[in-house]
C-alpha cells in the first residue's frame, strides 16, 4: 500500500510538470519476472490521473512515428500533418520505500526525445505523500531526419527545476 501511495504520488507530479498540452502520457511500471514491464491497470491509471491529461496503459498509447528503429511498413511510417507523438513515461523500477520517504527514477520519452527524472516522496504531518521530481538528464536515441543536432529540440539540464506538487 506504502509503495503504490508513493508511487501514485510521483507519478501525478511528473505528469503535472509536463507541457501543458492535450498529448496521452502512456505509462509502463517495472514488475519483475516473468515479463518485467507491465501496462497499469485501470484503477492506478484513475488514481494517477491529473486534470490536463489523458493518462493511459502502454498497451492503448496512441501510435509514436518518432523512433530510434525504421518502421518498414510504408503505411505505418508516414507522419499525419501535425501529429505530436504522445509521452511515454517508464517507471525503472519498484520505488525504494520507508516509513515515510521514497525515491523513483522514471523516463518520459517522446518520439527520440528522452529526459530522465528522479522522483523522492516524502509523508508530510498528515501522512500524505507529497513529491518532487528533479529532471536530471536527457538524452536523444535517433537524429531527426535533417541529420543534425542542431534541429534536435531538447531539453537542457536545469539543476533547481525541481517540480513539487
Amino acid at each position: 500500500m506504502q509503495e503504490s501511495a508513493a508511487l501514485t504520488s510521483a507519478l501525478r507530479t511528473l505528469l503535472a510538470s509536463l507541457p501543458a498540452d492535450s498529448l496521452a502520457a502512456c505509462i509502463t511500471l517495472w514488475g519483475g519476472p516473468p515479463a518485467y514491464w507491465y501496462s497499469p491497470d485501470a484503477s492506478f491509471l484513475r488514481e494517477v490521473q491529473v486534470a490536463h491529461r489523458r493518462v493511459v496503459s502502454n498497451a492503448d498509447c496512441p501510435h509514436t512515428y518518432g523512433s530510434m528503429m525504421p518502421n518498414l511498413s510504408a503505411s505505418d511510417s508516414v507522419r499525419p500533418a501535425g501529429y505530436v507523438d504522445p509521452y511515454r513515461i517508464t517507471v525503472r523500477h519498484r520505488p525504494e520505500v520507508t516509513a515515510d520517504s521514497s525515491v523513483v527514477h522514471m523516463e518520459v520519452n517522446q518520439g527520440t526525445l528522452n529526459h530522465d527524472y528522479t522522483c523522492v516522496s516524502r509523508r508530510d504531518a498528515g501522512g500524505r505523500w507529497m513529491s518532487t521530481c528533479l529532471h536530471t538528464s536527457d538524452s536523444i536515441s535517433a537524429l531527426p531526419r535533417a541529420g543534425s543536432l542542431a534541429t534536435a529540440r531538447a531539453t537542457r539540464y536545469r539543476p533547481n527545476a525541481g517540480v513539487r506538487a
